[in-house]
């Protein structure tokens, strides 16, 4: 009997890595203009630019993986969210997937993937886009396919716990909301999502 129990429990912990439950922490941005939930181990490096936008890169336990977070005040058509708008956050030369748009009351949102292939195999990058008024937030996970892929759950999770502080939209129930931020995705209910591009 004993012997079965120890196999069994193996068995999980070797077929589902993500068995032991992720601890989270809230992250903001140096700027507050964003928060969002992590898992712990996911490490912020420092604030940089490129171009018109403020990025911060996350270092991943996983070797080869990726997460990128860009913020972009002061976009040109405040209340848009083109497709092409998202096109520099992808490699040249990529194959980009279908974009699914979603929209709330205050925020666009648009997720698309794009896959290149390298001497070392596939690469995945995914990305997540929200545009609040004139402000475009960008979240991406880059990385090799299969450990990617092996994200996906944790990365759905980050973004959908995207909070932006200026001004408090709640995207989760359409409203603007006094206090400190709103959510873009929720539980995805309320929010309206269709795969055509924008």
């Amino acid at each position: 009997m004993r012997l079965v129990i120890r196999v069994v429990v193996v068995v999980l912990l070797l077929v589902a890595p993500g068995f032991a439950e992720l601890v989270w922490r809230e992250y903001e941005d140096p700027s507050k203009t964003v928060t969002m939930e992590l898992p712990s181990s996911w490490r912020a490096g420092k604030q940089t630019a490129s171009g018109a936008s403020r990025v911060v890169g996350f270092r991943l336990p996983e070797a080869g993986v990726e997460l990128t977070l860009a913020i972009q005040p002061d976009l040109r058509r405040p209340n848009e969210l083109p497709a092409s708008i998202v096109k520099p956050y992808f490699p040249q030369g990529a194959s980009l997937g279908g974009p699914r748009t979603a929209r709330g009351k205050g925020w666009l949102g648009l997720r698309q993937e794009a896959k290149t292939t390298t001497g070392a195999g596939e690469r995945v990058v995914v990305g997540q886009f929200y545009v609040f008024g004139s402000t475009l937030v960008a979240v991406t996970l880059a990385g090799d396919a299969a450990r990617v892929d092996g994200l996906r759950e944790a990365f759905e999770r980050v973004v959908k716990s995207v909070r932006y502080r200026e001004p408090s939209i709640d995207t989760a129930s359409r409203a603007v909301q006094p206090g400190p931020a709103g959510s873009p995705g929720g539980s995805g209910a309320d929010a309206t999502q269709s795969s055509s591009s924008v």
